[in-house]
């Protein structure tokens, strides 16, 4: 098995515009932190390896209900995510680490 690791490349597309493309594969060595301000947005911030990733709203002043909304699809996502992992890991007899859950 080839372990992945984190990655990120620009592209220039033929028609001159642009785009980012980041993979980020949670290792050991992976970051997770949600910073939160007493007068702005929090910020949800990923690193591992080569590649950080911050999430956020359009404007870290004021929150809107479709800020509020995107968050709870990102939070489901990732709770799908979480449960896929679960299961892949109780088909390979992996118990999850209890010391990373805690965290």
């Amino acid at each position: 098995m080839t372990a992945l690791k984190s990655s990120g490349e620009l592209k220039v597309r033929a028609n001159g515009s642009t785009a980012v493309r980041a993979s980020v594969h949670l290792d050991g060595d992976a970051w997770l932190q949600c910073s939160t301000y007493p007068d702005r947005s929090p910020v949800l911030s990923i690193s591992s390896g080569p590649v950080d990733v911050a999430v956020g709203v359009p404007d870290c002043g004021h929150v809107t209900a479709e800020d509020v909304a995107r968050a709870r699809q990102l939070a489901a996502t990732v709770a799908e995510f979480v449960a896929d992992l679960e299961r892949r890991a109780a088909i390979d007899g992996q118990a999850p680490d209890s010391a990373v859950q805690a965290a």
